[in-house]
């Protein structure tokens, strides 16, 4: 059996940045957040230092562009990976020859520094045969001009780079998005200062070549969109030019001592929130307030309930009915959930050293488990959760039987960084939702033994009339049980001991399955009694007797 100690959070972090800022929705859509507003893609919450888009006009590649050498025809209008109408469609002509168009935007290299240059492109619609897209850099090296180059096959994602002979290091990766566009990327690094250097944004007809002569059919060609050209060792997110040079002002996160949220995508207060608890408002019974200063929702016990503070209240006036929607998915009731009503929901903790996960009553279809080693680290951990399986683990019910949502996992491979910062996105096709995500440290207190006892306790009410003999049945909140006997060596008992001691009155998460997928063997709460028997010179045994939290 495994005990997850849960980190406290209390604390939130503060995000700023001076501007709006693009990224990548889970759908492979390009979207804009506005000032101040959190981003995630790919699962990871964005924290980006300034970056400015060296090229003057991004996105109308007919207007602003050297297209001497195109060999075809640059049309404005297409839709682009944003939903809008702003791509260029490049068809080729009947015309013999290689085929690029060239930034008119003047760049200067600076020898020993990284720059990327990326694009947005799709094989047209009116393809007839495959077309794909080249970057070619012009770097002067000593004696002359070298040509690296990176060819992106459109249909399989591969990439060929070559240096081409020049100084520098050179690499190539693709961003598969949606609707057949990718976002391409090569990054070079300057062999010696160049002054007026350029990138030839090329059409290829074949996957390893960035400069075939073939003669054209006029019909296949690309769809080119968000041209980006920028200092450093990799693609940032998108920044639109329109005639000038533009900046991308950096995200800035502040209070993000651990353990903490670092961002959540959802309000405080937030739509169906109670409104705040006021002193000089009088209460009647069951109606509800909030506090800002501990995030829970209290309801009132009584009536004529006045300037009766909840926060300090010994249970007379208010009792508590868990967090507010932000909060309710780190609260310690099981019963509450964070809901977002349209996907993804998205939460990134700073916990401090953590090596598990616990996450209950997601509602979506799939969830995201990422790791990074601080907030611009790299990432050392992903995994993909599958959120809606059978009833049963056969072919017949996975055909012909409903899904349903999986109540719980837990995971217990997160590598321990002291500054891991953790992303949870859940994503769904409508309303999403989170019951509790717990971050903590496992300890291994024994080997569950055979003849574990699971159940509920049930809260609902059940009353019968003496007269008719009719039952009324109302079904209300319920608790898990479990009562198992871990078996453990007697170098173990100190630890263990001190550690339940420790943890007396504080719900924890008990996984009582050594594989930690056996949803009645996970309980979220705290243990009732527990004692321990020592049968054996070298082992013992732990009598538990847990409850969930409701």
């Amino acid at each position: 059996m495994k005990l997850i100690r849960p980190a406290s959070i209390t604390g939130v972090a503060t995000l700023t940045r001076a501007g709006e800022a693009t990224y990548v929705t889970p759908e492979g859509l390009v979207a804009m957040a506005p000032v101040d507003e959190p981003r995630w893609q790919g699962g990871i919450l964005l924290v980006e230092d300034v970056a400015t888009n060296l090229l003057k006009r991004s996105q109308d590649w007919s207007a602003g562009w050297n297209t001497g050498n195109a060999r075809g025809t640059l049309t404005a209008g297409a839709t682009a990976p944003d939903g809008s109408a702003t791509a260029t469609t490049w068809i080729e002509s009947a015309e013999t020859g290689g085929r690029y168009v060239v930034n008119n935007t003047s760049i200067n290299y600076v020898a020993g520094a990284p720059y990327t240059a990326s694009a947005h492109v799709r094989q047209a619609p009116s393809c007839v045969t495959a077309r794909h897209f080249a970057f070619l850099v012009l770097t002067a090296v000593t004696g002359g001009v070298s040509n690296a180059t990176a060819v992106f096959d459109l249909q399989t994602g591969a990439t060929t780079c070559d240096a081409g002979g020049a100084d520098g290091t050179f690499t190539a990766s693709m961003q598969e998005l949606a609707d057949g566009w990718w976002r391409v990327e090569m990054t070079f690094t300057a062999g010696v200062t160049t002054t007026g250097a350029g990138v030839q944004w090329r059409m290829t007809d074949r996957t390893t070549n960035a400069g075939p002569s073939w003669t054209g059919d006029e019909t296949s060609g690309l769809v080119l969109w968000g041209a980006q050209l920028e200092e450093g060792g990799a693609a940032t997110s998108y920044i639109a030019t329109a005639g000038t040079v533009q900046t991308r002002a950096a995200d800035i996160v502040t209070g993000d001592t651990a353990p903490c949220i670092v961002a959540i995508n959802v309000p405080e207060p937030d739509t169906g929130d109670p409104a705040a608890w006021d002193s000089g408002t009088t209460y009647a019974q069951g109606d509800e307030a909030r506090l800002a200063g501990t995030h829970l929702v209290y309801r009132s016990k009584q009536g004529s309930n006045t300037n009766h503070n909840p926060a300090t209240d010994d249970g007379t006036w208010w009792i508590s009915l868990g967090g507010v929607n932000r909060w309710a998915l780190i609260d310690d009731y099981v019963g509450t959930q964070t809901v977002r009503a349209v996907s993804p929901l998205n939460v990134t903790l700073k916990p401090g050293r953590c090596d598990s996960l616990y996450l209950y009553g997601a509602v979506g279809t799939r969830a995201l488990v990422s790791m990074r080693d601080g907030l611009t680290g790299p990432v050392v951990y992903e995994r993909e959760l599958v959120l809606m399986g059978p009833e049963t683990g056969d072919w017949f019910a996975y055909y012909f039987q409903p899904f349903r949502q999986v109540a719980a996992f837990v995971l217990t491979d997160l590598p321990p960084y002291i500054g891991g910062v953790i992303t949870l996105q859940i994503i769904g096709d409508a309303a999403v939702a989170c019951g509790m995500l717990v971050a903590g440290q496992a300890l291994d207190i024994g080997d569950t033994q055979y003849g574990v006892q699971v159940g509920i306790r049930d809260y609902s009410r059940k009353a019968t009339d003496a007269d008719t003999g009719y039952t009324t049945l109302e079904q209300r909140k319920f608790a898990k049980t479990m009562r198992a006997i871990v078996r453990l060596p007697r170098e173990q008992f100190t630890v263990v001991h001190e550690e339940l001691q420790a943890y007396r009155a504080t719900p924890c998460v008990w996984v009582g399955d050594s594989v930690a997928d056996s949803q009645p063997l996970i309980v979220y709460g705290w243990y009732r009694d527990m004692y321990l028997v020592v049968d054996y010179p070298t082992t013992g045994v732990y009598n538990l007797e847990l409850e969930g939290m409701v």
